[in-house]
């Protein structure tokens, strides 16, 4: 093998580490809470504080019920990627017709979406970084005149599987021009 297809290799068993942990670590954090204050007193409440890595959401896609999200997801995800790296290693142990595989593994590589998903991700964290809302009603209880704010907070925070998923996408890609 020559040294060239040494690193190639070397590469693509880094980026099955990468994906690996991409897939399986917290990739998003979301937090939604909710704060009514009063001149009577005030409530705090949680309504949501959920991190969720792929893999996670293919499992929760699938027990909710959303089949064909979760199989798409896990398609471009998880198979292509998984499968574009296989025949890579093929390719690279010259196990084969190593020019007509390494062609199909360009074509695949095309389809994986792994990008997508990065970019995805990233315009969610962007919208919902940190989104604050503060409603203020007035309510009229027995004569009484009751000032209500009620502010919402929405905060999301980019976990390690985004980082690996990431990491994991430039891999791939670069090694496709090894």
């Amino acid at each position: 093998m020559s040294s060239r297809n040494k690193t190639a290799f070397c590469a693509v068993i880094l980026s099955f580490v990468l994906l690996y942990f991409g897939l399986t670590e917290p990739m998003l954090n979301v937090n939604l809470s909710t704060k009514v204050v009063t001149n009577l007193g005030k409530i705090d409440a949680k309504v949501l504080d959920k991190t969720q890595s792929i893999l996670g959401t293919v499992s929760d896609l699938y027990t909710t019920k959303k089949e064909f999200v979760a199989f798409l997801i896990f398609l471009f995800s998880v198979l292509v990627p998984v499968t574009k790296g296989g025949l890579l290693v093929l390719v690279l142990l010259n196990k084969g017709p190593a020019q007509k595989i390494f062609r199909f593994v360009k074509t695949i590589g095309k389809w994986s979406m792994a990008d997508v998903m990065v970019v995805a991700v990233f315009i969610a964290y962007l919208s919902t970084r940190f989104d604050e809302a503060i409603v203020s009603k007035q309510l009229a209880v027995f004569g009484m005149s009751i000032k209500v704010d009620i502010l919402n907070q929405m905060k999301s925070t980019l976990m390690p599987g985004f980082y690996w998923f990431t990491a994991y996408c430039i891999l791939s890609v670069a090694c496709l021009e090894m």
